[in-house]
């Protein structure tokens, strides 16, 4: 009784997770807004920092881009909407228990950016900022650059940027 309570709790969990997930797609698509993903982990010190180049982003990009956090270091909701305040985040921090979405979109280090479009096509994965940038050979905001050429109907220079952070499942085993 009790392994077919938690396979159905597993099967219910992840049902929502796609639920969560179309529905997002849904309102972006409705709205032709690029849907903006941000998986991060609230322990994470590297995710902390770039929260700066976030807001900017944010506030840059609204009316053009739906941005969403995908929070796998809480330990429930009420600690990803602290992390929300925080931060004073204008957009929707969801605790992601077991990591579930941040699994499906293919996430490992926090934070790894997602970007988009209305039609639900991958336009970029990948850093949010690069830190050391004299070893990268292209700009230090990667997101931000995907954005500005997504917006400008442009082809994006880089579609997948290695993403510097706190490796996930680390930080998850760390917190239990």
């Amino acid at each position: 009784m009790v392994v077919e309570m938690v396979v159905m709790e597993d099967k219910m969990r992840n049902f929502l997770v796609g639920i969560f997930i179309v529905f997002s797609f849904s309102v972006a698509k409705a709205e032709g807004l690029y849907t903006v993903k941000i998986v991060l982990s609230s322990k994470c010190p590297c995710a902390g920092r770039m929260m700066g180049q976030v807001k900017s982003l944010l506030s840059d990009y609204k009316g053009k881009a739906e941005f969403q956090f995908i929070d796998v270091g809480s330990l429930d909701q009420a600690s990803s909407d602290r992390y929300k305040k925080n931060f004073q985040l204008d957009a929707e921090v969801i605790y992601d228990k077991d990591t579930k979405i941040a699994d499906a979109l293919g996430a490992e280090v926090s934070p790894t950016a997602f970007v988009f479009n209305s039609k639900h096509e991958l336009l970029y994965k990948g850093a949010v900022l690069i830190e050391n940038y004299n070893d990268y050979e292209h700009s230090a905001q990667p997101l931000r650059d995907a954005l500005q050429a997504a917006v400008a109907g442009k082809t994006i220079a880089k579609k997948e940027v290695p993403a510097e952070g706190c490796f996930i499942h680390a930080d998850i085993l760390d917190a239990k």
